[in-house]
């Protein structure tokens, strides 16, 4: 029989368990999760860019004082508008954006004033202590464009926008007429306790602006409802520099805006 030499065995030996420890130091070793590993530094991506449309409600009042073709005076007033169109948001980095919109919005407002009067009273051959009650609406349509600068909460959907706007006056319309509040009176001319005193555009009781000019803010909450769908409520403040006829500068109809948009990344 042939024997090895004692010093081969012994190399031998150790060559096996050399093999041995490097086979179990590799099952050891865990690779990155992401293999080959992505480098430090690897351009950051943009959000995508999201479209759609919304719409909302608003509720307007008017700041100032104006009086009619009657030389009746108002003061306060109140009334709501519908709101609708198209929105976008342009991504110009990880936090901050580029909100544009355009849509129609419904600057509607009505006012009334109580007075009591006395009047002479032709079936009753004297004069008597007579109750009124005037009001006026006026209805206001605009077509609107605005850009807002838009900075979102980090790892959040809220974010928070300020900006101009800008309307163009497409419908326009005043119904004053004044009411007898007094039982058993009306008006001759009538023959009824109703009385209109203007009914129809505004230009022929005042020179309108058909330019509005608004600062916005507001706040909005980008929802994911899917992977490339998103729904946004919006609360918005809108006050106009510019006034609503030339007539009464200081007549102002500011606007808070609730709406939802539906919108698509690009």
């Amino acid at each position: 029989m042939h024997r090895f030499p004692a010093r081969t065995c012994l190399f031998l030996l150790l060559l096996a368990s050399a093999a041995g420890r490097a086979q179990e130091g590799e099952q050891g070793v865990r690779r990155p999760s992401t293999y080959p590993p992505t480098p430090r530094n690897s351009a950051v991506t943009l959000p995508r860019p999201l479209l759609g449309g919304f719409l909302g409600a608003q509720r307007n009042w008017s700041l100032g004082s104006f009086t009619t073709s009657c030389d009746c005076g108002y003061d306060e007033g109140r009334g709501f508008g519908a709101m609708l169109g198209a929105l976008a948001e342009f991504p110009v980095s990880q936090s901050f954006f580029l909100l544009a919109e355009a849509g129609y919005r419904d600057f509607s407002t009505s006012y009334a004033v109580q007075e009591t009067r006395t009047e002479f009273i032709l079936t009753r051959g004297g004069y008597a202590q007579v109750d009124f009650e005037r009001s006026a609406d006026i209805s206001l349509a605009h077509v609107t464009v605005g850009l807002s600068a838009a900075w979102r909460v980090p790892g959040s959907g809220l974010y928070f926008f300020a900006g101009p706007r800008l309307g163009m006056l497409v419908s326009d319309e005043i119904n004053e007429r004044e009411t007898v509040l007094t039982p058993g009176i009306g008006y001759a001319s009538t023959r009824s306790a109703e009385k209109n005193f203007s009914n129809g555009s505004i230009d022929g009781v005042w020179e309108k602006h058909s330019l509005r000019f608004d600062a916005v803010i507001g706040a909005g909450f980008d929802i994911q409802i899917r992977r490339s769908v998103f729904v946004s409520p919006r609360l918005a403040f809108a006050y106009p520099f510019t006034s609503v006829v030339k007539e009464h500068p200081s007549w102002h109809i500011p606007a808070v805006e609730l709406s939802a948009a539906l919108l698509f990344a690009l």
